[in-house]
């Protein structure tokens, strides 16, 4: 019956398809029945078989459930139930079966199903590997995110095998090279929000190795995402940028991409349309304070330190130089006294307190921020 309703004409509908998995997916996550879920996920497997017999699908445009369905699958691979993991894998088979079909180079293909073939309800450790290698290579960047979407979703879960299965899928994916991820706001929200509620220790490390990894790759929207959900919260939630501190070489990675956004030529720099978002030199320099603020990384600060030290002076004189340069991205807070404060924090951060606390003395911040005398408090702080 399944198999004449996906019928449209002479192709399957990937229509029906998405409505049909929108239903029972939800029902196949939350149900804790054997039968229950081996019955959804033997109706799965049988769509998903039914559709491999056929060269062109339609409406393939308008079906977004891959990524969904490849992490759930995934997951209930590790069921501890021998039964759900072995129809599970036999259900993620198929769906491998339907991208190698749709989405490989023609002449790989044969290859490609060969090897599918092999791990056919073999062990879960196959099927993570499979479901790896299409996540990389058959995943469209929005897949990917559902992918890990669905896997931190299991993390908070009170059932510590979930969340010992969505480290291995998460860890397995992120091991090396990490491939284009879309929604990287949306993944960054979810981590913010559910942080607190992963208990797991094996939780709680691959969400900060989650976070550590984005944050490399994709800076910008990490940082803005990050200051989004500080302002909506109003709590000022200092973990995130604690995890983004706490990896030595993914803080140099960080800290260098945030140097390169305090420089006028970034801004000078045309986005072409569809480009990720990029942040302005004033959100750069209020994620550098953040940073600097983790008293982990003085080795790593005292590197930056004549680099980052001339960049926040010479951001100073130009916005005095310009007049106001910026608006402020929240209440009280402009560009001068920001990068005035991300300075001293510097300083701190570096081992000079006492210079700051001596500056502060001799009234040097403020000099620093007068327009009429603001040579004055550059050359206090050359002393």
């Amino acid at each position: 019956m399944l198999q004449a309703l996906v019928m449209e004409d002479l192709e399957p509908s990937m229509v029906f398809l998405q409505s049909f998995l929108e239903v029972v997916l939800p029902c196949l996550v939350q149900s804790d029945k054997v039968h229950e879920q081996t019955r959804i996920l033997g109706a799965i497997s049988r769509i998903l078989r039914f559709i491999c017999n056929f060269p062109e699908l339609a409406h393939t445009a308008e079906f977004s459930m891959t990524g969904k369905l490849m992490g759930t699958l995934g997951l209930l691979c590790m069921s501890p139930n021998l039964e759900v993991g072995m129809a599970a894998s036999e259900a993620l088979h198929y769906l491998f079966k339907v991208l190698a079909l749709q989405r490989s180079v023609k002449q790989k293909t044969e290859n490609i199903l060969k090897e599918l073939q092999k791990h056919f309800r073999g062990e879960w450790l196959a099927s993570i590997q499979d479901l790896t290698m299409f996540f990389r290579k058959y995943l469209t960047p929005e897949e990917r995110a559902d992918v890990m979407l669905v896997s931190l979703e299991a993390l908070t879960k009170p059932s510590r095998h979930d969340a010992r299965a969505a480290s291995r899928v998460l860890r397995t994916i992120l091991k090396s090279s990490v491939p284009d991820i879309g929604k990287v706001p949306e993944i960054i929200k979810h981590v913010y929000h559910h942080m607190p509620s992963a208990t797991d220790a094996t939780a709680q490390e691959t969400i900060r190795k989650v976070l550590h990894v984005l944050a490399q790759t994709y800076t910008d929207e990490v940082v803005l995402t990050l200051f989004e959900m500080d302002e909506q919260s109003q709590r000022g939630a200092r973990k995130p940028w604690e995890i983004l501190a706490s990896f030595p070489k993914g803080y140099e990675v960080i800290m260098e991409h945030l140097l390169q956004r305090l420089t006028p030529q970034q801004r000078s720099r045309p986005q072409e349309p569809g480009c990720r978002a990029q942040i302005s030199p004033l959100i750069a320099t209020r994620a550098l304070h953040e940073l600097l603020l983790e008293p982990s990384r003085r080795m790593e600060v005292q590197a930056f330190f004549p680099h980052l030290f001339l960049a926040l002076l010479f951001r100073i004189s130009s916005l005095l130089g310009v007049g106001a340069a910026q608006p402020p991205v929240s209440q009280g807070m402009d560009p001068v006294s920001c990068s005035v404060e991300a300075l001293k924090t510097l300083m701190r951060s570096a081992g000079y307190s006492d210079h700051v606390s001596y500056i502060q003395k001799l009234q040097g911040w403020e000099l620093l921020t007068s327009l009429e005398r603001h040579h004055e408090g550059v050359a206090l702080l050359g002393r």
